[in-house]
């Protein structure tokens, strides 16, 4: 760990235990921060300079819910309050404003698509990513929401310039009519393909207007506006280093959906059979989300290894992922979901191994790595026994096939000769 100046601390080491920082003295003792010793300042300020650091530059988070989202950012405030200090002036350390990090959303809806082009005018994407950083150092609320103000006006600039595919559809369709009308209206032909393009027009302006006003957008998480972060300098999306979820597993056929809603989740994801199953999408979602060569780090049920139902999302770990690893857990993740779990992890690069585990009684137990294609590439299944005893099956196999080669050659040698 480094101080504020960047030199080293030897005086201290940090370790993770049980997912919480413990950091100790020279002598293993646990390292007390003290007004009354001066000398527990540098360590002090340094605990919070990089925690500061870590959660202003390196965490994000989306929820619907937004009480979910208040108690994220209540605890990641409070993470920092552990390590807050007395300056040399007395002054408490100011907390930042990290709340513009965990926003409210649906992550599984957005109006427009990841790698849709608009106009991002340079000016305009260094002012908001200066906004953004300004809003996290502000201590005074007048000036918060003034920055709240300008960021916003930046975003409506950024809807403007944004088409979806509907708008897209209408122009095409608007272009085609004005040019035909341009033309000799008085010729019968052109006359009639006229009132025919004005016909399509009218119909691609109804459903822009229908998507437009679509009850499915009240709440969805336009990434590329809402996270400035994660674009490069002419707003293209870049994405994240890691996706970590444990996403809702909620089945359509239960009604929590309306029928926009389902509608969209057919259009917009093609890991589903049957009934949308949310965990699926979610975990498109963050593969979408990921830049190339990032890592997705997820807990979702097991039933993804074997159902039916999954198996467009096993074709799609298979085909479009690469240092592919399941651990199927033994052990009860979560005392309130009545659901046996596993978890995923994946390279966002080309399809190479699979590596097979276990998570029994808090202790991983890895079987082996076996390339891509080992369960199959028609209809795979991921049966974790096929790993776990494959040195068996193999010695089997070999076993039976030298029974018979012998039966063989033995026959050959009971034959009388002609």
């Amino acid at each position: 760990m480094f101080d504020a100046n960047g030199k080293i601390l030897n005086d201290v080491q940090c370790l993770v235990v049980n997912d919480e920082l413990i950091v100790q003295d020279i002598n293993g003792d646990r390292f007390k921060y003290s007004t009354k010793e001066p000398g527990t300042l540098r360590i002090q300020k340094a605990l919070f300079n990089q925690k500061r650091t870590i959660i202003e530059n390196c965490l994000y988070g989306v929820d619907i819910n937004p009480n979910s989202v208040n108690i994220c950012r209540l605890r990641l405030w409070t993470e920092l309050l552990k390590d807050a200090y007395y300056s040399e002036t007395g002054s408490l350390t100011t907390l930042p404003n990290i709340d513009i990090n965990i926003k409210v959303g649906d992550s599984l809806i957005r109006r427009f698509d990841l790698n849709a082009h608009f106009d991002m005018r340079r000016n305009n994407f260094k002012d908001y990513l200066s906004l953004v950083k300004k809003y996290k150092n502000t201590s005074n609320k007048t000036v918060k929401a003034d920055i709240n103000k300008e960021i916003q006006n930046i975003k409506n600039e950024f809807f403007g310039s944004f088409k979806t595919p509907a708008g897209e559809r209408l122009d095409r369709a608007q272009a085609r009519m004005n040019k035909v009308g341009q033309g000799n209206l008085f010729h019968e032909t052109n006359l009639e393909e006229f009132k025919e393009l004005k016909a399509k027009a009218k119909k691609a302006q109804e459903a822009y207007e229908k998507a437009k006003n679509s009850p499915v957008f009240n709440h969805s998480m336009e990434w590329r506006m809402e996270f400035p972060e994660v674009l490069d300098s002419n707003g293209d999306f870049v994405g994240w280093d890691l996706v970590i979820a444990n996403p809702p597993y909620i089945f359509a056929r239960n009604q929590s959906f309306d029928d926009y809603t389902k509608q969209y989740y057919l259009s917009h994801y093609t890991v589903d059979e049957y009934q949308a199953n949310t965990y699926t999408l979610f975990m498109k979602l963050g593969y979408n989300l990921l830049k190339q060569g990032g890592t997705f780090a997820y807990i979702i049920p097991n039933n993804m290894l074997t159902i039916h139902s999954n198996q467009k999302i096993r074709d799609f770990l298979i085909n479009k992922t690469g240092q592919l690893e399941i651990i199927n857990s033994m052990d009860k993740l979560f005392t309130d979901a009545n659901v046996d779990n596993c978890l995923v992890f994946f390279k966002k690069e080309c399809p190479d191994t699979i590596t097979v585990g276990e998570l029994d009684h808090g202790e991983y137990k890895l079987f082996g790595t076996v390339p891509s294609d080992f369960f199959g590439n028609e209809k795979p299944i991921f049966n974790i026994s096929m790993v776990k005893y494959k040195a068996t099956i193999d010695a089997f196999w070999k076993l039976k096939i030298l029974r018979a080669l012998t039966s063989l050659l033995s026959l050959e040698f009971l034959t009388p000769s002609q």
